[in-house]
């Protein structure tokens, strides 16, 4: 069956915030994106770094106060910023789904002696009044709506943790194991829709497969993690895509312009970046 005569998955997918914006909108350092399922219903997946995602996400006709619920890829403060805007709202009464780990204290060691802090900056106060559902494995959330926690790594392939650590010193390690997807699944297709993908995604597709067999992909979507990547790395994740039979990729957030273009060139399938304000029927 042509590409153009592949049934819809009927999700429409609307970019409140990441790195890169259409005219009209606001880049920031920080992923947000608002899922339509076909009933109408509405999720979020991630708060961006700052409240922008609530002022964008007007613009494009999304209500985040009455989405079901709020989905969250990992703890980092780019995904996690948002959130407390978001709960002091008293209209939102959706769940929040997570890895239980995603409120631990987080450091990411750079040039200085001590680590910064890139932890979920919301006070726990609000966190205990949330209605929080612990997502350990493959949690459903939705009709057709699955988030995929807790990836395992295997030996050799590529992750995203280099530098991160719990500690201010830099002396425990930060595996992220609170890491996750979306998967929305629909008939025989399935698209697969990312945070950061610490896990690395031949890691991720592999979990994904675990669960959902050889459905492939009908996109990829989401942050990489590939900014600065090393060459072996870039080939990895082109690789495994072609391998899972992803049919569209759009990256954003972390995945950065050079990796993007990078595989905008090797990929036999379309490349599309996100960008703040983009709205995807998929």
């Amino acid at each position: 069956m042509p590409d153009d005569a592949r049934p819809a998955l009927g999700l429409r997918l609307a970019v409140l915030a990441d790195n890169e914006a259409l005219p009209g909108f606001q880049a920031e350092h920080g992923l947000s994106l608002a899922l339509t399922l076909p009933d109408g219903g509405l999720w979020l997946w991630d708060t961006g770094r700052t409240d922008l995602f609530l002022e964008q996400a007007r613009r494009l006709d999304v209500e985040p106060a009455t989405a079901r619920g709020l989905a969250l890829s990992h703890g980092h403060y780019d995904h996690t910023g948002g959130l407390e805007h978001l709960l002091r709202d008293p209209r939102f009464q959706g769940q929040v789904a997570a890895h239980p780990a995603f409120a631990i204290r987080r450091c990411r060691r750079g040039q200085s002696p001590l680590a910064c802090d890139i932890g979920c900056p919301c006070p726990p106060g609000l966190l205990d009044a949330c209605r929080l559902r612990p997502a350990h494995s493959c949690l459903r959330l939705d009709e057709g709506l699955y988030m995929v926690a807790a990836i395992p790594r295997e030996p050799g392939r590529a992750q995203a943790v280099d530098g991160m650590c719990l500690d201010p010193e830099g002396r425990w390690p930060d595996g992220i194991p609170d890491d996750a997807c979306l998967v929305f699944a629909r008939g025989d297709r399935m698209g697969v829709i990312l945070g950061c993908c610490h896990s690395g995604l031949a890691n991720t597709l592999a979990r994904v497969r675990h669960f959902f067999g050889d459905l492939k992909p009908a996109f990829v979507l989401g942050g990489l993690h590939l900014n600065g990547a090393p060459a072996a790395t870039l080939d990895e994740t082109a690789r495994t895509l072609v391998e899972h039979g992803a049919e569209r990729v759009f990256p954003g957030h972390c995945t950065g312009r050079e990796a993007s273009e990078f595989l905008r060139r090797e990929l036999p399938v379309p490349v599309a970046p996100l960008a703040s304000g983009l709205v995807l029927d998929l």
